[in-house]
């Protein structure tokens, strides 16, 4: 396989997974005849790592109809890609499966005065957070997913399908393959694969210089296009301060309203270790996305990293009443307190999570992690009431 498709099928690896696994869907078959009522739904069908509910509502075949209309090829060719694709890529199970073992999926908000209607999600894992951008249309008295926007990648699912597709044309017979019917930016992102293909293989070889240099010369059309500015802006932080803030100033000025900016400046700030910057940071992705409590847990743990204990418990507590039902939430206060050696109020918040949602959080405790408070009287009081073998 060429590094070409190797490259633009890592691309598509931000999104799906080869390959189709069981799942029988526990959420209501029938969609809800509103938009927010249906992204809780779908919210709650992740949750219970149900791929099923995201699979029937993506028009997945319009969009690949969509996408290669608008290249004229050998019919078998494009019959070929559909099938393939359809065949092979299993969109929900791979978000299901993006949240591992103890991730969540939060439904913000609908975003207000879109184009089209937007639903906002928050995403959490052990491996930090991710907002997504689901689109949504209605067919008749139904809700269905029309195309969605992962912030960790910067481009719609369409977008990276599309650029795969076209990536794969370059095996296909010269004669038999017309793009006179695309846009001028797909023409132009034609015509610098092989440019773009080399940035992507100079970044892997982390010859960021020559990398950078590159994409700053691609024409306009493609500079300001989101995927490129993505894929600029990690180059341009690797190259020094300078050309990094640079990039992301040109990034904010094309894009204005895109959390996904903030985002990816927030993302690479952790790198600095530099606390102030990253509560900057947070702050501008916080606005942009017009307010998520769960920014107040981020913010916590960078004063816990400057002892600042007093704001960090305040943060911790502001965003469990902003968000009530979010069981994580009182968890993440609990190893806050057990850092602080607050026993006895740790188990007391242990009554109230084992009353509200009926789990013992004791047992989703690194034991290595928390000897001390294992041994602890108030833990010793606590385990006698709710013994592991219960669980």
């Amino acid at each position: 396989m060429s590094f070409r498709l190797l490259f633009w099928g890592y691309c598509l690896g931000a999104f799906v997974t080869l390959g189709f696994a069981a799942c029988r869907s526990t959420t209501r078959a029938t969609a809800p005849r509103d938009y927010a009522e249906f992204s809780q739904y779908l919210a709650k069908a992740i949750n219970e790592r149900d791929a099923d509910f995201f699979n029937r509502h993506f028009d997945f075949d319009a969009l690949l109809h969509e996408i290669t209309d608008h290249v004229i090829v050998p019919p078998d060719y494009k019959e070929g890609f559909i099938a393939g694709m359809k065949q092979q890529l299993n969109v929900g199970q791979q978000i299901v499966g993006s949240l591992g073992a103890d991730g969540a999926y939060h439904f913000l908000r609908l975003k207000p005065n879109a184009e089209q209607a937007t639903a906002l999600f928050r995403q959490t894992t052990s491996d930090g957070i991710n907002y997504h951008e689901i689109k949504l249309g209605m067919r008749g008295d139904s809700c269905y997913i029309k195309d969605f926007y992962i912030y960790r990648g910067g481009l719609d699912f369409s977008a990276t399908l599309k650029r795969i597709y076209f990536a794969s044309l370059s095996g296909v017979d010269n004669d038999s393959v017309s793009f006179a019917n695309t846009s001028p930016f797909d023409r132009a992102f034609i015509e610098n694969l092989t440019r773009i293909d080399e940035i992507a293989e100079l970044t892997q070889n982390n010859q960021y210089d020559k990398a950078l240099a590159i994409a700053d010369a691609l024409p306009d059309i493609l500079r300001s296009d989101k995927m490129i500015f993505v894929m600029r802006t990690n180059i341009a932080y690797h190259v020094g301060k300078d050309a990094f803030e640079t990039t992301l100033a040109d990034f904010r000025d094309h894009y204005p309203s895109d959390a996904v900016v903030e985002f990816i400046a927030l993302d690479l700030s952790f790198e600095s270790k530099d606390p102030d910057l990253i509560l900057q940071r947070i702050d501008e992705l916080d606005a942009k996305l017009g307010g998520d409590p769960y920014l107040d847990i981020i913010r916590a743990s960078v004063y816990e990293t400057q002892d600042n204990y007093d704001a960090a418990e305040k943060l911790y507590r502001k965003a469990m009443a902003a968000e009530p039902d979010n069981e994580e939430l009182p968890f993440r206060l609990c190893l806050f307190l057990i850092k602080q050696k607050r026993y006895e109020e740790t188990t007391a918040l242990f009554a109230d999570i084992y009353k509200r949602w009926n789990y013992n959080p004791a047992l989703f405790l690194v034991p290595a992690e928390n000897q001390e408070f294992w041994e602890s009287e108030a833990y010793q009081n606590w385990e006698k009431q709710h013994p592991w073998e219960e669980e």
